[in-house]
């Protein structure tokens, strides 16, 4: 069984086999927050360029230029992080994503927000790689669909919550929305300073899994990106035009967030189940 690393106290999740309990339930409860912090601000964000004027094709441009910024930041800062650590990646990427915020209250026009949400994207980009590579740094090859599954788990939780408590502050003004999510993923921020500077299971003996160079990764899951990718395509219409389609029917702000929220209700009850039977059955 692999050892954890000097510094850490031990203790373990349950069924996880290694991993360290404090960073592990830190992270969940960082990356929680900072979800709360996007489920704030992303159903809101059509209704703000709507009301400044802005038409469904800006609202397009700009979830298109953060779906682009992500795409173009994931493997430098994943290698960033193999080469200074994950904490320094994942607390820059979450004090970068919470100070940008506030960009979005101020009088911009809809186009200037394109360059904004790039930026923004950026940011938040930079911190998804860094935090699932520290979920597989402590966790053995075969517990890491449980300890994954926990993570995605936690990233709903915070989709299910935010849009609520966004759609409420919406409706006292909209750019209140964006101030109250820069609060919270700097709250995030501070909390994930308690991650240990360095926290990793001893290396693991040589398997298949280290012998796969990641060009040759990438191609053995090209069939799979192929079959994501209209799976994709449907979230990015949905992420774009649900809020707008919604107010066209009437619906106040807090029902918008209402409706993202119950989106996310039924991935958060079966993350955990899913996890744990992609490591017994593959």
């Amino acid at each position: 069984m692999a050892e954890v690393s000097p510094g850490l106290d031990g203790s373990t999740v349950p069924g996880t086999a290694g991993l360290d309990a404090r960073t592990f339930w830190t992270l969940l409860a960082g990356n929680t927050l900072t979800m709360i912090g996007i489920g704030f601000f992303l159903p809101i964000l059509p209704l703000l360029i709507a009301a400044r004027g802005g038409g469904a094709a800006v609202v397009g441009l700009i979830f298109a230029s953060g779906v682009v910024a992500r795409a173009l930041v994931q493997y430098p800062a994943g290698w960033l992080s193999d080469r200074v650590g994950r904490r320094p990646v994942i607390l820059g990427a979450l004090f970068m994503y919470a100070l940008i915020f506030p960009l979005y209250a101020l009088p911009l026009p809809p186009v200037a927000i394109i360059a904004v949400r790039f930026v923004h994207a950026l940011a938040g980009g930079s911190y998804e790689p860094a935090s699932i590579a520290l979920i597989a740094d402590l966790t053995r090859s075969d517990r890491r669909g449980a300890a994954f599954s926990r993570l995605r788990a936690s990233d709903t939780l915070g989709l299910l919550i935010g849009p609520v408590i966004g759609g409420l502050v919406a409706g006292l003004r909209l750019e209140y929305v964006f101030i109250a999510g820069a609060v919270v993923c700097l709250c995030a921020a501070l909390l994930l300073l308690r991650l240990p500077r360095a926290a990793r299971l001893s290396a693991a003996p040589p398997g298949p899994e280290q012998q796969v160079r990641s060009r040759s990764l990438l191609w053995m899951l090209a069939p799979v990106l192929a079959l994501a990718a209209p799976i994709f395509w449907t979230f990015g219409i949905f992420d774009a035009v649900w809020s707008l389609y919604l107010t066209s029917r009437g619906a106040t702000p807090f029902l918008v967030g209402l409706s993202f929220a119950t989106y996310a209700l039924p991935i958060v009850a079966l993350a955990g189940l899913a996890g744990g039977l992609t490591d017994r059955l593959g």
